[in-house]
Order: structure tokens, then C-alpha cells, then sequence
């Protein structure tokens, strides 16, 4: 283990944690600000590595595959520690709200994917949160 490993403490002891909030709260501070897909690639990136058990401390062990060009992807990045600058990021614009994460030892893999109608079922059940979808993901 490299003398900087645990940079990512914090955020291991979240994911473990399951301290939604809290990685929220972090991925907030350098995506700039929350919004819906934010929270779904930070739900997502949660989920990825409590289902493969893993923590990543930077040093390559993971590999997440994005597959669309929004702040998904940096709830995916916060969390997971995979990056375009660590190797462990890699961008496939399919135009879909979709990620695949990776353990690069033996391949264990989950592909997580946003269903096409959440948007519907979200502002179903909170509908108080249309005006906020409209202003941060419509209108942009």
C-alpha cells in the first residue's frame, strides 16, 4: 500500500456505512452543485462497491464504464475513486444513464442502469421536486 492510500478513507467509511448523505455531501462540494443525477450516480456508485465488496484506494484496482456525459458520472467518480486520471474511468457515450463497475483482479463486474421511466415515478411520488428537475436537468 502506497503512503497516500488513505486519502480515500473517508469515503470508503461511508460507502461501508451506507452514509448516502454524507457522499452526497462530498460529491456535491466538487461537482459544484446537487441535482438528480448526481444522486442517482452517487446511489449507484454505492451500490457498485458494497455489491463487489471492494474499496479502491486509487491504485487501479476498480474500473467504472460511464455511458453518458452528465453528472451521473461524477457520482460515479466520487464514489467509486475511478477516474480518468488513475486509469479507472472509461467513457462510452451510449446515451444512457448507465454505469459498469469492476474489480480488475478477477472481473467481477455489476452494470447499473437508470430505468427509462424514473423520471415519471420520481415526480409521481415527489412532486414538489418538478420545479428543481425542470431548472437543473430540462433547463440546464
Amino acid at each position: 500500500m502506497h503512503e497516500h492510500a488513505s486519502a480515500r478513507a473517508a469515503v470508503a467509511a461511508m460507502i461501508r456505512s451506507k452514509d448516502l448523505e454524507g457522499l452526497l455531501h462530498h460529491a456535491e462540494s466538487i461537482h459544484g452543485h446537487r441535482c438528480p443525477f448526481l444522486a442517482l450516480g452517487v446511489k449507484a456508485g454505492q451500490y457498485a462497491m458494497n455489491y463487489l465488496d471492494q474499496e479502491n484506494t486509487g491504485m487501479e484496482e476498480m474500473v467504472a464504464i460511464v455511458e453518458c456525459n452528465n453528472c451521473f458520472t461524477d457520482g460515479i467518480q466520487v464514489v467509486t475513486g475511478c477516474t480518468f486520471g488513475n486509469n479507472g474511468l472509461i467513457f462510452r457515450d451510449l446515451g444512457k444513464n448507465a454505469v459498469t463497475v469492476a474489480r480488475r483482479d478477477d472481473g467481477k463486474a455489476v452494470r447499473l442502469i437508470v430505468r427509462p421511466d424514473y423520471r415519471d415515478n420520481i415526480l409521481a411520488k415527489y412532486p414538489a421536486a418538478q420545479p428543481l428537475f425542470q431548472k437543473i436537468v430540462v433547463g440546464r
